[in-house]
């Protein structure tokens, strides 16, 4: 089934999800494991979907949504683009390092995250999370909380049981 199918073809797949996604072959992975349908938003905006050919159980020629032509044709100075882009990205990372905990738990950085999102002033310490003279101590819950200023404390707790409630209600 999908060894028929070709680059730049229009095409409407159904997968076992009972998902249809139409769009034009962008392009395929080694052995068509993998497929990419572009489909067109709005004129200069396009959507991808990258398929797993495991999922699919139909293909079928689609002629009514009319791509516009995918242009292969890069920039002449596009290794410029690409080196100013790993730039930006790496210096992001140097910069944001400092957010990482190490040798946290996953949980103990979804604490901080949290916490950094509405006080950027929070730092890692070892295993523990400071902020606003607050020390979050692991397992992260409102209780491992400590700190002399009362009012920072509770603020601190509050966020901590804010964001215990959300993931709570996450995985119902």
């Amino acid at each position: 089934m999908l060894d028929q199918i070709s680059i730049l073809d229009a095409i409407s797949i159904r997968t076992n999800k009972g998902e249809v996604l139409r769009g034009q072959v962008c392009c395929t992975f080694p052995n068509n494991q993998f497929i990419v349908l572009k489909k067109d938003v709005r004129n200069g905006f396009s959507t991808f979907d990258i398929i797993n050919s495991e999922s699919i159980i139909e293909v079928k020629p689609y002629s009514e949504g009319k791509c516009s032509e995918i242009n292969v044709d890069l920039p002449k100075n596009y290794v410029d683009i690409i080196k100013k882009r790993e730039e930006v990205v790496i210096s992001n990372a140097k910069s944001n390092i400092k957010y990482w905990g190490n040798n946290v738990t996953p949980m103990g950085q979804a604490t901080f995250d949290f916490i950094h999102k509405t006080h950027p002033n929070c730092l890692w310490n070892n295993e523990n999370i400071e902020v606003m003279g607050i020390t979050v101590s692991p397992p992260y819950l409102p209780e491992n909380c400590s700190g002399d200023d009362k009012r920072a404390l509770e603020r601190i707790r509050c966020v901590i049981e804010k964001f215990r409630e959300r993931i709570s209600g996450e995985s119902h």
